[in-house]
């Protein structure tokens, strides 16, 4: 069985809403998930037993939540290479949750992680989000 953590900051709680709804997803699909707000997760040597990786951000200024961006710095330190990675992020403009997910793929580029996934939500998660997640994360890319 493949683990996965998500990791995901929030605001308004629209990217906790959409990180929950990431984690059923991945639980349909027989994946073991564990899920934590970024600055509640404190053993960052941790992420390395994990075989997949979410990682999520609402927008802010229309840049990444700036404690999200503290906590990936740590995150850079690890070799993470052969792991997956699901991206996530929210905003209330459609070019913003786009611009997050870049923003946090070029932050973690350096620690080998492979995308598998990037998923955009404008306002709160709704019922089409689900379609998109479902489509997005399928069995066979882990």
């Amino acid at each position: 069985m493949s683990k996965a953590i998500i990791i995901y900051d929030t605001r308004s709680g629209n990217t906790k809403l959409l990180a929950e709804k990431i984690m059923k997803r991945l639980e349909d699909l027989g994946t073991s998930v564990e899920i934590y707000r970024d600055k509640e997760f404190k053993s960052i040597d941790s992420i390395k037993s994990f075989d997949i990786i979410g990682l999520g951000s609402p927008t802010h200024g229309g840049q990444m939540a700036m404690t999200f961006k503290k906590f990936l710095k740590k995150v850079n330190q690890l070799n993470l290479q052969g792991k997956k990675l699901i991206i996530f992020g929210t905003g209330a403009d459609p070019n913003s949750p786009p611009k997050i997910c870049n923003d946090i793929k070029e932050t973690v580029s350096p620690t080998g992680l492979q995308t598998i996934a990037e998923i955009g939500c404008v306002k709160k998660p709704n019922d089409e989000i689900d379609k998109e997640i479902e489509n997005s994360i399928q069995k066979d890319m882990f």
